[in-house]
């Protein structure tokens, strides 16, 4: 029960005349705390304004008003009320107090809360779709999901960010959208086990694959490298969603929370569904993007062969391959007769300019392994930590294949350096191969073409007069004996079948 106090001239406002046992156990205030005290002391930071000022006009005017509000017990906890206030009047008719009947009706609320939120998660996994069928490039994609995130969502910042394969196992921010946006960009964040940094929300999610929920950062122990720092942002508490492919997870979906708050796990299920489309989305971008990158590493592979001389070709193919592959290093070289095995260079190229040519001992060098194995990826910083080469381009992995001729003995090399861990490894190597069959045909091309020439070179010193026929009589060949012997020029007889002559 609420009188009011005051004149005119002094008004006081209501004051508290009479609690019931009910209003001590739920508020935690005693009669006595809170007898002639005003029932702005059940008032805080999220007790509604619009709400107050409506009750306080009904109250003015001495009418009967009910609301629903949020208050706090003594220890600061927030719960929800239904209250009904209804004034008294006296013998005389005169109104002198008002009764409010208060209800508590926080599960009520909490249970429409979780419901709007659950319909939030429902329409943000149904525009995600949309976005994900008429997305073109994977930028616009991750950007428009984080934004969707927040105009649907009603989360405060929102974030995607890929695993890196580096040593500090770094993640690399794809696309960043809210209010904390320079909070993002700084923290020092790591899915690293073994480090501070390695231990949040977000490095766990990587390494498990599985969401990771902070519901109060102030809370969450595991927060406590970052808390400072990000509440000083408004940032209360994440959902952290892993992307998965297959049996990897290769980035995450980062929601940001305004307001320390319970998940649901029927929210989370939704969250994790959305955000297994999203990745979905990503991997099939990507998938495109490669399949049209192999066929352009493919004609340009065609392209090569319309190069004239034979150094020309191998140039052209050997950039080419870089290029597709955006390897910061490739050569071909062909491997040169006897033991110990020596490659020389026939193409090589680095940070995009042609090197001159090299020789090299095999056994010696990156390709060591290519002596007994088809293809091979080597982490080069821990096999050749003085490699010149390797220093001068900062390179990390190395990616070779054997050149074989149709007997199976290896004719060559092709190999590729790289100054970062390789993302699209599948990728690589298979459209490496294509470049290594194609160099590989060129090379026993080109041996063949000698062989020939030397084989002609003996013939055309032969004294007696020599042919060679096809199956369909046409002449192939006619040494300088069958000139001098029947008259016609080597070229003139290749016009003719045997049987015209």
């Amino acid at each position: 029960m609420v009188q009011y106090f005051g004149t005119a001239l002094l008004p006081i406002g209501p004051r508290i005349v009479f609690v019931n046992d009910a209003f001590e156990r739920r508020t935690g205030y005693s009669r006595e705390e809170v007898i002639g005290k005003t029932p702005r002391i059940l008032q805080g930071e999220k007790t509604q304004r619009n709400e107050l000022d409506r009750i306080r006009n009904a109250l003015e005017k001495w009418e009967p008003v009910r609301a629903e509000l949020i208050n706090y017990t003594k220890n600061g906890e927030e719960f929800w009320l239904e209250l009904d206030i209804v004034p008294v009047a006296d013998e005389k008719g005169w109104y002198t107090h008002w009764i409010a009947v208060e209800r508590d009706i926080t599960k009520r609320k909490l249970a429409e809360l979780e419901l709007v939120r659950l319909n939030r998660a429902l329409l943000m996994r149904s525009e995600m779709a949309k976005l994900i069928n008429t997305a073109t490039d994977e930028l616009t994609l991750v950007n428009d999901a984080c934004q969707l995130a927040i105009d649907i969502g009603g989360y405060c910042t929102t974030w995607i960010g890929y695993a890196e394969l580096d040593k500090q196992k770094s993640i690399h921010r794809a696309a960043i959208k809210g209010n904390a946006i320079e909070y993002v960009k700084s923290i020092d964040i790591s899915w690293a086990k073994d480090v501070s940094q390695g231990l949040g929300p977000v490095g766990r999610t990587i390494r498990c694959g599985l969401p990771v929920i902070s519901e109060a950062f102030v809370l969450d122990s595991t927060f406590s490298y970052w808390v400072k720092y990000a509440l000083s942002y408004g940032l209360h508490g994440i959902v952290s969603l892993p992307l998965n492919d297959k049996n990897c997870t290769f980035g995450l979906f980062c929601l940001y929370l305004n307001e320390p708050r319970p998940i649901a796990p029927e929210e989370i299920t939704l969250l994790m569904a959305l955000a297994d489309d999203l990745a979905f989305g990503i991997i099939s971008l990507r998938t495109r993007e490669q399949q049209q990158r192999a066929q352009d590493a493919i004609i340009k592979v065609a392209t090569s062969i319309s190069v004239n001389t034979d150094m020309g070709f191998f140039e052209q193919l050997n950039r080419n391959m870089a290029e597709s592959l955006q390897a910061d290093a490739a050569f071909i070289a062909r491997v040169l007769p006897g033991e110990p095995k020596i490659a020389r260079t026939l193409t090589a190229i680095v940070g995009n300019k042609n090197i001159d040519n090299f020789e090299y001992p095999i056994a010696d060098s990156l390709c060591y392994r290519l002596i007994h194995e088809d293809e091979c990826i080597v982490d080069v910083t821990m096999n050749f930590p003085n490699s010149f080469l390797i220093n001068h381009l900062n390179a990390t992995t190395y990616v070779g294949r054997r050149l074989l001729n149709s007997a199976g003995e290896m004719i060559g090399l092709i190999f590729l350096l790289y100054s970062k861990p390789i993302k699209e490894i599948n990728f690589v190597t298979s459209t490496h191969k294509i470049f290594a069959v194609r160099a590989a045909a060129e090379l026993e091309r080109l041996a063949t073409d000698i062989r020939i020439r030397q084989q002609a070179s003996l013939l055309d010193k032969a004294q007696d007069a020599i042919l060679v026929r096809g199956l369909d009589q046409q002449i192939l060949f006619w040494n300088k004996s069958a000139e001098r012997l029947y008259g016609w020029t080597a070229a003139e007889a290749m016009q003719f079948k045997v049987n015209k002559l």
